[in-house]
């Protein structure tokens, strides 16, 4: 049980990491030529799928705590 909380707590920050990286990775990749987050309207939609994956994950993670305390 505690290697489950442990593991959501991990999964949770990992969530909420997730964020700052995809920021800075569409910096990284604007600052190129060529590159496909020079449009704004690519980087916008980038960082709106970076937010919904880092909710699902937090999701997960707030779920498996809540089973735990429920069931386990």
């Amino acid at each position: 049980m505690i290697d489950m909380v442990s593991f959501a707590i991990i999964l949770f920050a990992i969530g909420l990491l997730i964020i700052p990286l995809g920021r800075l990775y569409s910096i990284w990749q604007a600052k190129k030529a060529n590159s496909k987050f020079s449009d704004d309207k690519y980087a916008k939609h980038f960082m709106n799928i970076i937010r919904v994956v880092s909710l699902a994950v937090c999701v997960i993670a707030m779920l498996i705590i809540f089973i735990l305390q429920k069931y386990g």
